[in-house]
Parts: C-alpha cells; sequence; structure tokens
C-alpha cells in the first residue's frame, strides 16, 4: 500500500495546497492556534491557568466549530460526515483520557507509551475496515 492513498487515489492529488489561498489562510489561522497553545505550554510554572483555559477551549467545541466552518465551505454533506467521524474520534480521545488520567502514578514513559500504542491501535483500526468510507 503507498502512503497516502485512498480507493487507489493520492489524497493530494489536485488539492493544489500551493495555489489555494483558502487552505493556505486556513492552515495559518491553525498554526495560530497551535503556537499559543506552544506558548502556554511553556509558561506553565508561572501561569498554569493559561494552559487549563487553553485545554477547556479545545475541550469546548471551538476547535470543532473552526473545522465545521472549513468543512461547511465545501457542501453541507461534507460537514455532516465530518462531524460523524468527528463523534467518533472524540469519543476515543475521551476514552484514552479517562485511561491517562487512570494512570498518574504511572511513569511519564509508560503513560506516553500507552497514549501512542492506543493512538496507533484506533488509527490502524480505522484504517484497516475502512471505516472512513461510512
Amino acid at each position: 500500500m503507498t502512503r497516502f492513498m485512498v480507493n487507489d487515489e493520492n489524497i493530494f492529488h489536485n488539492a493544489n495546497i500551493y495555489m489555494n489561498p483558502q487552505i493556505l489562510r486556513d492552515a495559518l489561522i491553525g498554526g495560530i492556534f497551535v503556537g499559543i497553545f506552544s506558548y502556554f505550554a511553556s509558561i506553565y510554572d508561572s501561569h498554569p491557568s493559561y494552559l487549563n483555559i487553553t485545554a477547556y477551549l479545545w475541550g469546548v467545541p471551538l476547535t470543532y466549530f473552526f473545522l465545521v466552518y472549513i468543512t461547511w465551505q465545501k457542501n453541507r454533506d461534507a460537514m455532516f460526515s465530518f462531524t460523524r467521524h468527528a463523534i467518533v474520534g472524540t469519543a476515543l480521545t475521551l476514552l484514552v483520557m479517562l485511561i491517562t488520567l487512570y494512570m498518574t502514578k504511572q511513569s511519564l514513559s509508560t503513560i506516553v507509551a500507552v497514549n501512542i500504542a492506543l493512538l496507533v491501535l484506533f488509527i490502524a483500526v480505522y484504517f484497516y475496515f475502512e471505516l472512513y468510507k461510512l
């Protein structure tokens, strides 16, 4: 199986990401969000509430709203399809978060290893069973 292939078609085929201002704008906004998160994580020792606020804003539909806005620009079906798959991903994320909280007495390397193992498992199942087609 070739990298970045879905239905024997390269997922970047005709993406035209270098010349599409909408994609570049969305990537810039997403990059700003990630940069803000990184900054708040770096100042956690002196201002822990900033990272807590960031976690809360990630958990509430703020990020979801941004992604729905992007998919809605394509069409209504794209937004609903995105939302169905986001529900599954969010449910699995919640499960991993609960497992992580349960493991608080474990070492950081154990917690990271379990999180990575679950990530790989969930992604493998999603693509192996072609759940993206649903």
